[in-house]
């Protein structure tokens, strides 16, 4: 599957960043490091990086915790800081795991949870309030406002309804879109997942049309 991934997006003339998730930490996982040091793509781990683009600061950082499913911000929470608070403008914040409404999980899988969420949202506003979060891991689309922050949850290309986001950055803000992946023997495996969780899956996922696609003016 790595193999897979690397070849198709390093066919294109995009530049590619990765960082890991909670599958290549747990036990079993398989580390991706190789393969994509081979196409020369370095992945992210146990740290922060920060590239430029005009308009944007992108900050991607790593959430996870060895051994778990679970996440932390903490871990990365003042690298993370410094670097939205050195930005010259807005910054972009990726990584895996999405905050969780609650200090216990009441869903699978569970995220980052919210006494650590909250303390390192307040810290991100104070350092610079022009500031979205975008993040994975449950499959799913959710939208959150911490303040002036935005952090918002994107699909995956595997599971219903199979969607990745992309962000257009304009001089008085930024836009997510999401869209759905187009070839017929994909969406065909994505209906088939949509039957998941005893057909609940359909309805959860997607998520409202407002934390799918949506604006920010800074």
């Amino acid at each position: 599957e790595a193999e897979t991934a690397m070849r198709e997006l390093t066919a294109t003339s995009m530049e590619v960043e990765t960082f890991v998730g909670n599958h290549e930490v747990t036990r079993g996982g398989e580390p991706l490091a190789p393969t994509f040091d081979i196409d020369g793509v370095t992945i992210l781990r146990d740290g922060v990086r920060v590239v430029d683009v005009p308009g944007l600061r992108i900050v991607q950082f790593d959430s996870t915790v060895p051994g778990r499913y679970a996440g932390t911000y903490s871990r990365c929470a003042d690298d993370v800081v410094d670097a939205v608070a050195e930005a010259d403008g807005p910054a972009l914040l990726l990584t895996h795991h999405h905050p969780q409404p609650l200090p216990v999980p009441h869903h699978w899988p569970p995220g980052v949870p919210s006494p650590d969420a909250n303390r390192f949202f307040d810290r991100v506003v104070s350092a610079n309030p022009r500031v979205l979060m975008s993040c994975g891991h449950t499959h799913r689309h959710r939208r959150h406002d911490h303040g002036p922050m935005v952090i918002t949850e994107v699909g995956s290309t595997l599971h219903f309804p199979g969607t990745w986001a992309g962000y257009a950055v304009h001089e008085g803000g930024i836009r997510q879109v999401v869209r759905r992946v187009a070839a017929p023997d994909a969406i065909a495996w994505t209906e088939a997942t949509a039957r998941s969780v005893l057909r609940v899956w359909k309805r959860w996922s997607p998520g409202r049309i407002g934390d799918r696609c949506f604006s920010i003016a800074w």
